[in-house]
């Protein structure tokens, strides 16, 4: 979705945080590059392909959105609950990746991958540095 939107700062620290998470970097930028079409769909479930499906859609035309992108979700035995939370997890990223472009937020700095409550050092990060990573 950060891809789609065109926010470099989020694809950098996701792929990190991906990395991080499967302890590869490379599989981390091959499932980057698949979710968006860019790689092998081979490294990707059918379920993460529609949900990679439903997302692209929706955030590259929302209006377009019709039961049929549902019925896909569906036919997979992906329930309603799965699909609200894929829903409101695109529309709450559409959200983020808006403000950081809006704030023209860098990497240049930032500890990327991590989540404040990962490691002291990305709230000491923030103290010093209020927040930005320009």
């Amino acid at each position: 979705m950060s891809q789609r939107s065109g926010c470099e700062f989020c694809v950098a620290h996701h792929t990190a945080g991906l990395a991080r998470h499967v302890g590869d970097e490379k599989l981390a930028r091959d499932l980057a590059a698949a979710s968006v079409g860019r790689g092998p769909r081979d490294v990707l479930t059918a379920r993460e392909v529609a949900f990679c499906v439903y997302t692209h859609k929706l955030t590259q035309s929302p209006r377009s959105m019709c039961m049929e992108d549902l019925a896909a979700l569906r036919k997979l035995d992906i329930d309603d609950a799965t699909i609200l939370d894929l829903n409101q997890i695109v529309a709450y990223f559409a959200d983020v990746n808006r403000t950081v472009l809006g704030l023209g937020v860098a990497t240049r700095g930032e500890p990327l991958g991590l989540h404040p409550n990962e490691e002291r050092e990305s709230f000491e990060h923030r103290q010093e540095n209020g927040g930005r990573g320009q």
